[in-house]
């Protein structure tokens, strides 16, 4: 049972990795890298 959860929370994870990439793709490196500095991220 213990196994199944921790298969399942690893997919929720790596789910919410891709669709944080597809959000971000579009963002310049230097331009996410400021904003990182302006809200001290």
């Amino acid at each position: 049972m213990q196994t199944n959860t921790l298969t399942t929370r690893i997919q929720v994870l790596s789910h919410q990795n891709t669709v944080f990439h597809e959000l971000i793709k579009p963002v310049v490196r230097q331009d996410f890298e400021q904003l990182a500095k302006v809200h001290h991220v």
